[in-house]
């Protein structure tokens, strides 16, 4: 079965919290119980919360209804796990996240990737350079095979986020016969 994956973005911030809540929420559902990505240490603890138990897993898994799966990721060294602050190491994290997820979808663990939210300036505190997802999954080592966003980058996405009509498809037609 293969499941959505559920990168949790920058481990200091709201991603994980966003993440292992709606894992919760899915929890059970076969074909909607997402696999989490990061370092089980950093969901572990939102996970408790919910009274499930948090499972590893490094292969196509069917969903139990007890359990949140977390594709684990070794990437935010012990210690820097510091809500509210920006770091590098998160930042780096937060790509290593991305790109297990992606090796994921590569090796059919799972179909698709939502992202939880990041910290460009963590990213960029690591050395790389990082506008957002869409960029960097058009770097060499990161991309999966198959279909690219359209003008996949930065361009894509700023685009979109000064022309809201523009991201949602439609085109103004006051200005056009």
């Amino acid at each position: 079965m293969s499941r959505v994956l559920l990168s949790v973005g920058d481990p200091n911030g709201i991603g994980p919290e966003i993440a292992v809540k709606a894992a919760v929420a899915l929890a059970g559902e076969p074909h909607l119980a997402p696999v989490l990505v990061a370092d089980p240490y950093v969901v572990a603890p939102w996970v408790q919360q919910s009274e499930l138990r948090l499972r590893e897993i490094d292969a196509p898994a069917v969903p139990v209804a007890d359990a949140v799966d977390v594709l684990a990721v070794e990437a935010l060294p012990d210690g820097e796990l510091l809500p509210g602050t920006v770091s590098a190491e998160a930042g780096a994290a937060t790509v290593a996240y991305l790109r297990a997820a992606v090796g994921a979808v590569q090796a059919r663990i799972g179909r698709a990737i939502v992202a939880c939210p990041h910290s460009e300036t963590a990213v960029n505190a690591a050395g790389i350079p990082f506008g957002g997802y869409p960029g960097l999954l058009g770097r060499p080592g990161v991309r999966a095979e198959g279909p690219r966003l359209p003008d996949a980058g930065r361009r894509w996405s700023a685009d979109r986020a000064r022309d809201p009509a523009r991201a949602a498809g439609r085109r103004d037609r006051s200005t056009h016969s």
